[in-house]
């Protein structure tokens, strides 16, 4: 897995179509991959009437009327909605915001291959597996 990967290896090069697409230290290239941010909203908080940053996209697809910005929500066990993001650019900055939205709570994970290889071969995330 590229779990594996990243904790074995400090330098990695990725081949597509016979070709190396990236030749890079494992530091830079999760440097290059998105956060992923769950947000859990306040009960009575609609996540289309909350101004996401423009930093935030979704990781999974809806459409457009279901949510803003491309949110995308799912109930938890306390029915209160998650919205689940890639956090393109500073945690420091998206926690600043949010710090004024009286969230539940929010989760950023770290950095990680598993969400940026997929990218290079245009696939999705969804069908990516070991």
């Amino acid at each position: 897995t590229l779990s594996e990967v990243e904790s074995l290896c400090d330098h990695i090069a990725i081949v597509k179509d016979g070709q190396i697409v990236e030749d890079s230290t494992v530091t830079r290239l999760k440097a290059l991959a998105p956060r992923q941010i769950m947000v859990t909203l306040r009960a009575g908080q609609n996540p289309n009437q909350i101004l996401w940053p423009k930093s935030l996209r979704s990781v999974a697809h809806q459409t457009a009327s279901q949510l803003p910005d491309s949110a995308t929500t799912s109930r938890t066990e306390s029915a209160s909605p998650v919205c689940a993001f890639e956090l393109i650019g500073s945690s420091a900055s998206f926690l600043e915001w949010a710090a004024g939205q009286r969230f539940d709570d929010v989760t950023i994970g770290p950095p990680s291959l598993e969400v940026l290889f997929p990218r290079y071969y245009d696939i999705s995330q969804d069908t990516y597996d070991f």
